[in-house]
């Protein structure tokens, strides 16, 4: 008696253990399981300039726009910059750089100038039924320097690039 109760139970165990280790995730496709697909990228982009910097220097912003390609625009006196961008093709290089420029030496009245800013992008995955995955969240770094007016070069730049190839994957 006791071994068709054992054989009962453990035929009873199995069978719960088959139903509870099958993929909840076939939904009449052949067994094949639901794959995200990614389809493009959003990326959000962030500059601040300190007030102070604009004394010795003009700004421009170059980013990688919806279009995938680099777009320019000049900070004429605003300290912020902000953009979100979403680009609908894969693989992309998503870029952001800060160009600051030295105004006309023969106005600049100091022998230096000093450049403060934070900088940053953040990149979220876009998929095809429109939901947005975060892959590196927008966390601005801080830069701060002096510039000597004698120095021969006139523009410094701050770059940042990412890619996200056809899969989604983010490298830098």
């Amino acid at each position: 008696m006791f071994k068709t109760l054992a054989a009962a139970l453990f035929c009873g165990a199995m069978l719960l253990t088959l139903t509870a280790c099958g993929s909840d995730n076939n939904n009449d496709k052949g067994g094949k399981k639901d794959i995200e697909t990614v389809t493009g990228v959003q990326a959000k982009y962030y500059v601040s300039i300190k007030e102070e910097s604009f004394e010795g220097f003009t700004f421009e912003i170059e980013y990688t726009n919806e279009s995938g390609q680099m777009e320019k625009v000049a900070l004429d006196g605003t300290s912020k910059f902000e953009k979100s961008v979403l680009i609908n093709h894969l693989p992309v290089r998503v870029e952001l750089v800060v160009y600051a420029t030295l105004r006309d030496k023969a106005t600049l009245t100091k022998p230096e100038y000093y450049i403060g800013l934070e900088h940053g992008i953040g990149i979220s995955n876009a998929t095809s039924d429109g939901r947005l995955l975060t892959t590196r969240p927008l966390v601005p770094e801080t830069e701060e320097l002096s510039y000597s007016v004698s120095n021969k070069k006139g523009v410094v730049t701050f770059h940042e690039i990412f890619t996200v190839d056809k899969d989604g994957n983010l490298s830098w």
